[in-house]
């Protein structure tokens, strides 16, 4: 009978075991930018070319290598990073398995110029499908240029699935790319894709260098980590909260310099910012650990993604610890003071003495809220406004009579609730017999205030308001293809997610009827001309990532598109608006009752809300 068990051939083996390591384009450019590092390149250049299908390439001013070591480094598991089974749990280097260009070669085209130092010559060495088909003396500068060409030229079903995949690929492409530029910010990098250079880095400190790759909206929301022990030190930035945001994309973790995927670890943050974002959002952050290597294990995934802590459990603990900590240093959540030595002394009771309860007394006309009302006006408005205010009062409503009274009673001794559904139109809309005319604003601190129209007495949220006004009149600029460009004096070039890139691409019409002039340059890569004239001078590149990360998650429905659109662009424009005039307050509630004047936003939060009497007497 024949045997059923076959030993593989070496090239259809090579080519499984190439599967493992070279998944996409992504995994050769992450490949060679790490041997770059290793190398100690201080400029990098990566080249790529048709999604890496045509070419990939890398080009390093390291420590190069000799003609021997050049042809050495494509045979399987050659390495200079290990010579003893102990070497594995002491690394510091990004390579040192081996596997890498041997796989890399087994699927593509490569072709090596390198030149050390110390040589005259460079060496040119060329491999197809793992085999060496020349190694030739070359003219070349000092370091290290890979060309990698015609990718899964021998494994048509892979490069098949490049083809299915674009614009992901494209993306894994640049998220590798900044992975390595991150932790590596010390090195100088480029990346250039289709011709277009797409980042220029110079080296830089963690913030800045993370500010080039993801733009000057990220920079001022980075709120620094630091915890040093003797089991681990983190380091790197988290964003504040109210920066975070529905989609994950900004999470970056690295243990001794190598990026990594921890849910466990991912949890100890989020636990850290529990009931400080809202559901389903997600925080930044760029965290670093560093710990004794032979207590950290980076062996245990084929593309080195995931790691092993010896003392995983207490990480997490020293992680979330210091998490809160920097939230708390920003006034963000409380923090307790463990360091206070200073102690109470209790004095022993004498047994002798008889001990009486102490009396307590109450102050029958005390009023926290008129104390607080004083201290907030004051500061605000001067001493004279508190007074005026509860004059007003007094002088709005009378004393109840004894039939209100009763009435009151009895539907209090109901304990029953009628429902009333948001969109019922009571609730919407705010009833006034002429047009409201508010003649006193008294500012309560950020966005919020308390006015006086008609004898009657409101409280409300100028940030909405205004959000609401600016949602109104950017969907009457999308019905009626009527948005005013206000045009850039310099173009600003922004770098986005092809997720967020294809967004814009797939409602370009709509966009450009707000008011907004963008070149698409390439994929992931836009260049704005002009705006809409409201959005002049404000933040820019935070306003194009909210209203793709908006359009990116919609509706598509058309109408449902407008909408979510105008709405984006109008929470972006608001979200940091938080003090406000007595003018700029009165100007924006009256041109709210003129555009909408609804009491509650369409997603249900309170605009404005009057104080009834009933609700007055029992407070005061």
């Amino acid at each position: 009978m024949e045997c059923r068990i076959k030993i593989l051939p070496e090239l259809i083996a090579s080519q499984i075991k190439a599967g493992e390591v070279v998944e996409t384009p992504a995994s050769v450019v992450k490949e060679m930018m790490e041997n770059s590092i290793d190398a100690g390149a201080r400029n990098i250049t990566v080249n790529i070319r048709n999604l890496g299908r045509d070419l990939i390439q890398i080009v390093d001013d390291g420590m190069g290598m000799t003609a021997n070591e050049a042809v050495q480094a494509f045979l399987e598991h050659a390495t200079s990073k290990i010579s003893s089974l102990d070497d594995i749990y002491a690394l510091q280097t990004f390579g040192f398995r081996g596997e890498a260009l041997s796989s890399i070669a087994a699927i593509s085209e490569v072709e090596l110029l390198t030149r050390t130092l110390e040589e005259e010559v460079g060496t040119r060495v060329v491999m197809q499908g793992g085999k060496l088909i020349d190694k030739s003396p070359v003219a070349t500068k000092k370091g290290t240029q890979f060309l990698v060409k015609n990718i899964f030229y021998n494994t048509p079903a892979r490069r098949k699935f490049i083809d299915s995949r674009q614009h992901k690929i494209s993306e894994q492409i640049r998220n590798e790319f900044r992975k390595i530029a991150i932790t590596n910010h010390e090195v100088a990098m480029q990346l250039i894709v289709d011709g277009q250079t797409v980042y220029t880095l110079s080296p830089s400190n963690l913030a800045e260098r993370i500010t080039s790759l993801f733009g000057q909206a990220v920079k001022g929301n980075l709120l620094e980590v630091k915890a040093d022990t003797s089991i681990v030190k983190i380091s790197g930035f988290i964003g504040n909260p109210k920066d975070s945001r529905r989609s994950s994309g900004l999470q970056y973790m690295f243990a001794n310099g190598r990026f990594f995927r921890s849910p466990y670890m991912h949890k100890a943050v989020m636990k850290a910012y529990e009931k400080l974002i809202a559901d389903g959002n997600i925080p930044s952050y760029f965290l670093f650990f560093e710990v004794a290597p032979e207590r950290l294990d980076q062996n245990i995934h084929a593309q080195k993604l995931e790691v092993q802590f010896a003392d995983e459990k207490d990480i997490w603990q020293i992680l979330n610890s210091a998490v809160r900590e920097t939230l708390a240093k920003t006034g963000v959540v409380s923090l307790m003071d463990f360091d206070q030595t200073v102690q109470v002394e209790i004095p022993v009771a004498d047994q002798k003495v008889n001990y009486a309860f102490p009396r307590s007394t109450t102050k029958t006309n005390y009023d926290p809220f008129r104390e607080m009302m004083k201290q907030r006006s004051n500061e605000l408005h001067g001493s004279e406004s508190v007074s005026s205010v509860y004059e007003t009062f007094d002088e709005t409503y009378d004393s109840p009579s004894n039939d209100e009274i009763s009435q009151t009673a009895e539907l209090s001794n109901k304990e029953q609730f009628e429902y009333i559904d948001s969109s019922y139109p009571s609730q919407m809309e705010m009833n006034f017999s002429e047009e409201p005319t508010f003649e006193k604003v008294m500012l309560l601190g950020g966005s919020l205030f308390i006015a006086r129209n008609q004898g009657r007495i409101f409280i409300g949220n100028l940030q909405l308001m205004k959000q609401t006004v600016l949602f109104e009149t950017y969907l009457g600029k999308l019905h009626n293809h009527e948005g005013a460009s206000q045009q850039l004096l310099f173009p600003e070039v922004l770098s986005l997610s092809d997720r967020h890139y294809d967004s814009l691409i797939q409602n370009k019409e709509e966009i450009e009827k707000l008011g907004f002039i963008i070149k698409y340059i390439s994929q992931g890569l836009i260049e704005v001309d002009a705006v809409p004239a409201e959005l002049m001078g404000k933040n820019l590149e935070s306003c194009i990532y909210d209203m793709a990360e908006e359009l990116h998650e919609g509706e598509s429905n058309n109408e449902m598109r407008l909408r979510q659109l105008a709405d984006s662009i109008a929470r972006s424009d608001t979200r940091k608006m938080d003090t406000f005039t007595d003018d700029e307050a009165l100007s924006i509630i009256k041109e709210y009752f003129i555009k909408n004047g609804a009491a509650y936003t369409e997603s249900g939060q309170i605009v404005i809300r009057e104080i009834s009497r009933e609700e007055l007497k029992k407070i005061l």
